[in-house]
Order: C-alpha cells, then sequence, then structure tokens
C-alpha cells in the first residue's frame, strides 16, 4: 500500500475479551486480541501519512466455526446470549456492513478507532 501511493484502509479483527473479563479462560486469545488493538491504533499513527486508514472491529460473540463448540452447549450458549444486551448472538453478516464502510471512502474520516459491533457486551 505504501509502495502503491494510492493510500488505503485496513480493518482489523479485535474482541471485547481483549478489553473486558468476557475472555476469562481464553488468556492467549483474549491478550492477542487486545494486541491487535493495539496494533491498529500505532499503525494508524504510522500509517497516516500515506493516506492508509488503519481501524478494528471489536465483534461480540458471532456464530463462526471457532465459536461452533460453544454455540452449540445447551448450558454455555444461554450464557453467551445474557451477555449480550440485544439478546441474541451475532452472525458473520452482521459484520459485513461496519466492514465494507470501513473499507470504503465513506470512513475516509476514520483512523486508529475501535468500532464495537458486539451486541452491547462492552457496555456492561
Amino acid at each position: 500500500m505504501i509502495d502503491a501511493g494510492n493510500g488505503g484502509s485496513i480493518v482489523n479483527a479485535g474482541s471485547p475479551t481483549g478489553l473486558t473479563m468476557s475472555g476469562a479462560g481464553w488468556s492467549a486469545y483474549s491478550s492477542s486480541k487486545a494486541s491487535v488493538m493495539g496494533l491498529t491504533r500505532v499503525m494508524a499513527a504510522d500509517l497516516a501519512k500515506y493516506g492508509i486508514r488503519v481501524n478494528s472491529i471489536v465483534p461480540g460473540s458471532i456464530t463462526t466455526p471457532l465459536t461452533k463448540v460453544l454455540h452449540d452447549d445447551p448450558v454455555i450458549r444461554p450464557q453467551l446470549e445474557a451477555m449480550h444486551p440485544i439478546g441474541r448472538l451475532g452472525l458473520p453478516e452482521d459484520m459485513a456492513g461496519i466492514a465494507v464502510f470501513l473499507a470504503s471512502d465513506e470512513s475516509k474520516f476514520a483512523t486508529g478507532s475501535l468500532f464495537f459491533v458486539d451486541g452491547g457486551i462492552s457496555v456492561r
């Protein structure tokens, strides 16, 4: 992107587990997501002079192959749903709109930001 000289947008994926106790027991995952969020901010500062924006989406619990075992568990699923004030788990398509927005010029003044699309998990 730097060599091309056309600017651009980088969209990282964080997790509320990197900021809250919702990731207890997932030390490696949670610390890596906290690192992604810190890296987002540092990269934004370093790359701004090249017209490159860097932001991070911070999703709640999204139904993916990684979370399938948790979401299929009849005990754990209701606990996860209860953590989300919106009352449900997220779907991959719940992330699509924010990802497209951040990748597009519609967000050309946004950089170094963490965009929480987490069903409200971070407001608790």
